[in-house]
């Protein structure tokens, strides 16, 4: 790993593909420059019409799942912001 994680927003204002994914993949990186799943996703992206298959989707899904993994925080995830569906980050878990 390369940086160590912190809380609060990546990218907010916004829950379209065409915008998180590369702004999810840029974060994995920065966390691990060397991660599997963001290379493959990222080379997958170079076909045409890519955010219009359903391959987007699920490799969106695999990109929550990854920086999940990735959350080095003890009680805390990556994920839309309790208050803010399109807030994306690492936040503290509520109790």
């Amino acid at each position: 790993m390369n940086k160590k994680i912190e809380l609060g927003s990546i990218i907010s204002g916004t829950m379209r593909k065409e915008d998180l994914i590369p702004a999810f993949i840029d974060e994995i990186f920065s966390i691990d420059d060397k991660n599997q799943v963001a290379l493959e996703i990222q080379s997958g992206m170079k076909v045409s019409d890519y955010y219009e298959k359903e391959i987007s989707d699920w490799d969106l899904d695999s990109l929550f799942d990854e920086l999940n993994n990735l959350c080095n925080i003890d009680g805390a995830y990556f994920g839309a912001h309790p208050g803010d569906g399109s807030d994306y980050g690492f936040w503290m878990f509520e109790e």
